[in-house]
């Protein structure tokens, strides 16, 4: 049995709201995704506001309290059947993210199915004891606004299978970000998770496991759980069900959420800048009604990274390089993240992360100049007091009357070449040149002056924007840095190859369907089946996917036995998916026999064994395979008694028929004649052949008879024939 994470049994109204006057801000579009803002945990503190205590998840812990900011207990008040609660997360200051089945009932008894009314929702933030919510100084709470589940959102309420399982909750005014309220970042790309990583889930639900009985945790409880990418789980688990594109997995032995922690964050750890940065990669969705009984029925979770643009899109809490308002470069090497604004050397970001203020590098040590120093904008120069020169090194002043041109200065991002060596008198010539990647519409050319002056001045060197020139080389996306170029993959799937430039797919194609076994009877009289598979096997790619082994799925005629039919596909790439579907072809009829014989009686003389026959029995099997064991005497010959003769037929499949006859077989009873009269001068010799007495009769020396030489046979009726006298011998 497959259940929601919600509460499993109905939450009595038993809550009751602390409402509390917040500090609101004005939101900015930068809180939803930037990584200095977001994702950092509350780390433990010294103040201990709860004693810590040893109550479980499902194998889990009581959580160090206020230690994740962005943890909300969300509170749904609705008469006395359909009340509950669910987790959530928060990614902004107005917005909070949960799974989009907590916004409808549950649709049992007394509950009608529906979406719930956002006036029916409190939001809690800072919480960790939902019965003592105001022992928190931090504790602040929000009503909402709107609600606004994902458009394919699909449960089928029979089995508790989720679809597109999220939601976004609009409070109705910001919350202020604080020590113990604060947002996650959401993923940047949930193939970055390896397999097994260990990931945290947290939640007010199920402490049980068992759904006969519900008992939720009064204190915020956290587990540790493997996870488990959206092809590991669905080669590895036993659900009935497909595991989509939009569901990843976790799981632990013994260890697992349960009811009542729906919609809360499935939260991963990544280095970001040096610093350690919690991820949401997933939101509680559905499992086994036996939380963490069984690693092969484990936590399903909403890929929170297939939905990153549907939340940017509807909070409208994300910007690019065009809107973004930066003064000199922009750098988005990720669509999904807001840009960061850079300056060129000589200038300062502002505060406000866009514009760029020139340093006053004069006001640190006169720059290092010995006399003067003249601050210019993105840099600055040294002069000397009047009958000084600047020296070589273009810091130091010296009273000399030859003239000489200082080195010349490098420009920004470019180079310098001289025609002569120093000491650079008057007339003498340099180049500036841009470094690849930046260019100029400035004269080139330095010339020194009478006065020791380079004419002309240094050139600007600017960034150029390769991307506008065949997109940079770039095989998808092109995002132009300082001074050069970078290329990134966005599409699905796709990975950047060791030239920097070409993007490849290395996401295999996948089966969405593939039966382990497909069983099907063979049909009456026949020795085979047919067999639809276009109906049980499906792929899909991320780009494009053909079969290139195997019979194209549809209809194909099996015979009786075990088939493993093989299908691989392929996509452009050359990734492959494989998928062996056993064809059982079950032989349920048995064999036919269709001339079975009656009861046989024959006859037999005594001490002698008789030679029973009958017509063929006509024995056939749809399979063309069949096997005979019988109990006939070799050679069909029986003696006296009454005898069963039984034939089994047996086919392949192991089906039996049998055919049953009685044989009987006695004595011959013979007829009994009267004995013959010797003749006169002569003698009677008698014996037996075959059945019947016979006699035979010769005369004495010297006599004879008309009829010597005759046999005289007993007759059935009783009489001898030819004749019953013998003559006598003459």
């Amino acid at each position: 049995m497959v259940v929601t994470r919600d509460a499993l049994a109905f939450i009595l109204a038993l809550f009751v709201s602390e409402l509390h006057n917040v500090e609101q801000r004005a939101i900015t579009k930068r809180d939803i995704i930037n990584p200095a803002s977001c994702g950092f945990p509350n780390l433990p503190r010294t103040r201990r506001l709860i004693p810590q205590t040893t109550s479980r998840i499902i194998g889990g812990i009581e959580t160090e309290p206020f230690i994740w900011p962005w943890m909300t207990y969300i509170e749904i008040i609705d008469g006395l059947f359909c009340s509950g609660f669910c987790g959530g997360s928060l990614i902004s200051p107005q917005w909070v993210l949960t799974a989009a089945h907590c916004v409808y009932t549950s649709g049992l008894r007394h509950c009608p199915y529906r979406k719930r009314l956002p006036t029916e929702f409190t939001v809690h933030f800072a919480v960790h004891d939902v019965q003592n919510k105001l022992l928190n100084p931090g504790y602040a709470n929000r009503t909402v606004a709107e609600i606004i589940d994902h458009p394919q959102f699909s449960r089928d309420r029979f089995t508790d299978y989720l679809r597109n399982d999220l939601a976004l909750l609009r409070l109705s005014s910001p919350v202020t970000y604080s020590q113990d309220i604060g947002p996650i970042c959401l993923p940047a790309d949930t193939e970055i998770v390896d397999d097994r990583t260990k990931c945290k889930v947290a939640g007010w639900g199920d402490t049980i496991g068992d759904p006969a009985i519900f008992q939720s945790s009064r204190k915020l409880q956290e587990v540790d759980l493997d996870y488990m990418s959206t092809p590991a789980c669905r080669t590895s688990s036993w659900y009935s069900f497909p595991i989509t594109d939009d569901m990843i997995c976790a799981t632990a032995k013994n260890k697992d959420t349960c009811g009542g922690d729906s919609g809360g964050p499935l939260a991963c750890n990544f280095t970001v800048n040096g610093r350690e940065v919690w991820r949401q990669v997933g939101i509680v969705s559905f499992g086994s009604s036996y939380c963490g009984n069984n690693v092969h029925y484990p936590g399903v979770y909403t890929n929170l990274g297939k939905y990153y643009d549907w939340i940017r899109d509807t909070t409208n809490l994300a910007l690019d390089c065009a809107k973004f308002g930066c003064e000199q470069y922009c750098s988005q090497l990720d669509r999904r993240y807001d840009p960061t604004c850079l300056c060129m050397e000589g200038y300062v970001l502002d505060q406000n992360g866009r514009n760029c203020t020139d340093i006053n590098e004069c006001g640190v040590n006169n720059g290092g100049c010995e006399d003067v120093c003249i601050n210019e904008e993105g840099g600055y120069r040294c002069a000397c007091f009047p009958s000084r020169v600047l020296s070589n090194d273009g810091l130091r002043c010296a009273d000399n009357i030859t003239i000489h041109c200082p080195s010349p200065p490098k420009p920004q991002n470019g180079n310098v070449t001289c025609k002569e060596n120093p000491p650079f008198t008057p007339g003498a010539i340099c180049d500036q040149e841009c470094l690849p990647g930046f260019e100029s519409t400035d004269d080139p050319v330095l010339e020194c002056n009478e006065h020791g002056i380079w004419e002309q001045g240094t050139i600007s060197c600017r960034d150029k924007n390769e991307c506008l020139v065949y997109n940079g080389g770039c095989d998808q996306d092109c995002f132009n840095t300082i001074g050069g170029v970078e290329c990134g993959c966005l599409a699905t799937g796709f990975t950047l190859q060791p030239d920097g430039k070409t993007c490849k797919d290395t996401e295999p194609p996948y089966f969405s369907q593939c039966p382990s076994e497909i069983t099907a009877r063979a049909s009456a009289g026949e020795k085979e089946a047919v067999v639809d598979l276009s109906n049980n096997v499906a792929y899909a790619d991320n780009v494009n996917a053909r079969l290139i082994s195997g019979t194209r799925p549809g209809p194909r005629t099996f015979e009786i036995g075990v088939h493993v039919v093989t299908f691989i596909v392929t996509d452009d790439s050359g990734n492959t998916a494989q998928c062996n579907v056993t064809v059982v072809i079950q032989d349920k009829e048995k064999p036919t026999i269709r001339n079975c014989p009656g009861p046989i009686t024959k006859q037999v003389e005594q001490g002698r064994k008789v030679l029973v026959t009958w017509n063929d029995l006509g024995i056939s099997d749809n399979s063309g395979h069949f096997s005979i064991v019988d109990n006939i005497p070799d050679g069909q010959l029986f003696p006296v008694g009454v005898y069963w003769a039984r034939f089994t037929v047996t086919d392949g499949s192991g089906n039996t028929n049998t055919c049953s006859f009685r044989v009987k077989v006695k004595h011959r009873n013979h007829a009994s004649c009267p004995e013959l009269r010797s003749p006169a001068n002569g003698k009677i010799e008698c014996s037996y052949w075959g059945f019947r007495k016979y006699c035979y009769f010769h005369c004495n020396s010297g006599y004879t008879s008309p009829v010597v030489g005759q046999f005289f046979v007993c007759s059935p009726q009783g009489d001898w024939k030819p004749s019953t006298s013998i003559p006598d011998c003459t």
